[in-house]
């Protein structure tokens, strides 16, 4: 299977509950997961043919003990037989469940993922999130991001307001620079650049110890549903799945933290992000909050650091 088609496949033929557990494992790692869970998955057609031939449902579901059971009590005193027939559907739902699970942790191990270890208690969870929330973000301060420049060789990461540089054959400058600090302790950037009557933002992230760039243009949240805005306020995020201008885009990931306008040297706010990427995971929408209210949406697609050229502080041209 392709790689793009791996979240498709994903967040369509699993519960979120583990859809997000699937997501953490590398490209390969999703692939032998949906490989063993496909050679593993107990299906509901056969556990009722088994039932019927001679109530063997149990004997399918590996519990030979039971079956035996069931067999000496005359198919549960006939009763039994008959609610099983009921039981059977969430049965083989719990039962693929559990095996999902299984393989999810051995495929942990096999990559050397720590899972998400569940809270005891609706205390220890608030306790969690309440530690994890202020020792990330207690300083409330913008995170370092990048080290000092070269003048002689200044690269995107690099870029400040009122920086100029050249980009798809045009001068642009730097008219704002916003930077995101994520819960999970990494940081990006945005630059707004601007050449004439056009705008566009350029979304900086580190990359093992490299950045990747995405140019992003900021759309009409309303454009993509005009449900979503309620969902997010009802239920705290929007939905898995949307279709824009013909494509469908499948939630790739949620982002926690703080928003700083730099220029603007702002105390900064708290952000939510949601990431969704198309089935062949080149383009990117995300949806931001901003506080309470604020709304934001933005498509992209990842660009080149070589695209950029004749990075340069304004004050050379002053």
């Amino acid at each position: 299977m392709g790689n793009h088609n791996l979240s498709k496949t994903i967040h369509r033929n699993f519960p979120i509950t583990l859809s997000s557990q699937i997501e953490r494992l590398p490209d390969d790692g999703k692939e032998e997961f949906l490989f063993l869970y496909s050679q593993n998955i107990k299906n509901l057609g056969l556990a009722y043919l088994f039932h019927f031939i001679l109530g063997t449902s149990y004997l399918y579901q590996g519990k030979v003990f039971k079956q035996i059971l069931f067999w000496l009590t005359g198919f549960g005193f006939a009763i039994g037989w008959v609610i099983n027939l009921f039981r059977m559907p969430g049965v083989i739902s719990r039962l693929n469940y559990g095996k999902a699970q299984k393989i999810i942790l051995m495929l942990n191990r096999k990559y050397k993922l720590n899972p998400q270890k569940k809270p005891k208690d609706s205390l220890e969870f608030i306790k969690k999130k309440v530690v994890n929330k202020t020792s990330n973000l207690s300083n409330q301060k913008p995170r370092k991001f990048s080290p000092d420049y070269d003048p002689t060789n200044i690269k995107v990461e690099n870029l400040k307001t009122g920086f100029m540089l050249d980009y798809q054959f045009k001068t642009w400058d730097v008219a704002a620079e916003f930077q995101y600090d994520w819960e999970d302790g990494t940081s990006e950037k945005n630059f707004k650049i601007k050449a004439g009557l056009d705008s566009v933002l350029i979304n900086v992230m580190p990359d093992n110890q490299q950045f990747k760039i995405i140019h992003f243009e900021r759309i009409n949240f309303y454009a993509i549903n005009n449900a979503l805005e309620v969902e997010i306020h009802f239920r705290n995020k929007p939905r898995n799945i949307f279709e824009y201008q013909g494509k469908q885009y499948y939630r790739e990931s949620t982002l926690n933290g703080m928003f700083f306008n730099l220029s603007e040297k702002d105390k900064g706010s708290k952000v939510k992000a949601w990431e969704f990427l198309d089935a062949d995971r080149k383009e990117i929408i995300r949806i931001e909050k901003i506080g309470e209210k604020e709304l934001r949406t933005f498509k992209g697609q990842y660009v080149s650091t070589h695209e950029f050229s004749e990075i340069l502080p304004r004050v050379i041209y002053s």
